[in-house]
């Protein structure tokens, strides 16, 4: 009798174990599908900014080209066009907690846009922009944690393609 419930239990063991091992395996693929969708999304997202700053680039092309036709021509600018570049400008607002929201108060979009913390520890930080495209009056959010020994900085850089500017971090 003893020997049945020993044979009982084993076998019990074995199907309990092999259904675990079975579950564990379904869970990795779910979460691998899952990471894979996640970063199908942000190329798709990354994809449409690209096109989105293309379509915007060929238009101000195209506008300039008929700035300079109608100059040639003698024929009057439109009011509001200046034939100017523009320029990209940042304005670092603390928003609440720990997120900051860096926004482009320039006139043209900035494509490439990185933000470094300088010293500050990597793991204390989330959703630096890294390689961005921040329209004109848009804004990217991202947080700055505070942690004793490693206090949020007095200053970040942001970089892009065309430039770089130290911003002073607000006081929270």
């Amino acid at each position: 009798m003893a020997l049945l419930a020993i044979l009982l239990t084993a076998v019990q063991y074995w199907q309990q174990t092999k259904r675990e091992a079975r579950q564990r395996h379904e869970q990795s693929v779910r979460d691998e599908a899952q990471a894979e969708a996640s970063q199908i999304a942000t190329r798709q997202a990354e994809a449409q900014e690209r096109r989105a700053y293309a379509m915007e680039q060929t238009l101000a092309e195209l506008v300039r080209a008929l700035e300079q036709s109608r100059q040639l021509n003698g024929e009057p600018l439109p009011p509001g066009n200046g034939g100017g570049e523009g320029s990209v400008e940042w304005q670092l607002r603390h928003r609440k907690g720990q997120a900051y929201v860096l926004r482009n108060t320039g006139s043209v979009v900035a494509t490439g846009v990185h933000v470094n913390v300088g010293e500050h520890p990597r793991g204390l930080t989330r959703s630096l922009p890294e390689d961005a495209v921040v329209p004109p009056h848009e804004a990217v959010e991202f947080l700055l944690i505070g942690a004793w020994g490693a206090p949020v900085p007095h200053s970040i850089r942001v970089k892009w393609d065309n430039g770089e500017q130290t911003l002073a971090v607000p006081e929270p």
